[in-house]
């Protein structure tokens, strides 16, 4: 997911570097860019409507390109994904839903593996891990 501000300063760098290992790439948009490119979808920019984006973009992809493959990825344009460690997650795993993905019942989409963005859920910043709480040594004797 992208937006047409961001186009050039961050999906650009994506498609550069590790969308070059996916099967099929898509960089969906607000806006049309033949030249990049970019799928335009129906939606208005705007953080308040990241919902419909994802609607459209999971529609755009079930009427367009179903076939090509039994994962797909939703990733942000500030997401970074090492490609080949996913692919060794995902060896051997049938496409059917678990904890850790979302899917829509079938036959409407396949299995989609959604990560969190790199700056943290919904663009706030992740909040520092709790502290550790501490532990009584006991020694063995």
């Amino acid at each position: 997911m992208t937006g047409p501000r961001t186009l050039e300063t961050k999906a650009r760098h994506v498609r550069a570097t590790w969308a070059r290992h996916c099967n099929v790439a898509l960089f969906m948009s607000s806006e049309p860019d033949e030249h990049f490119p970019a799928v335009g979808l129906p939606v208005r920019e705007g953080r308040h409507q990241l919902y419909w984006k994802t609607i459209r973009a999971f529609q755009y992809v079930h009427q367009h390109h179903l076939g090509q493959a039994d994962w797909f990825l939703k990733a942000d344009d500030d997401t970074f994904v090492v490609v080949a460690n996913l692919r060794w997650l995902l060896a051997g795993q049938a496409p059917e839903p678990a904890p850790h993905r979302a899917a829509a019942p079938r036959p409407l989409l396949p299995p989609v593996l959604l990560l969190p963005r790199a700056s943290g859920e919904w663009g706030t910043p992740r909040p520092p891990p709790a502290p550790a709480s501490p532990r009584r040594v006991v020694p063995v004797s």
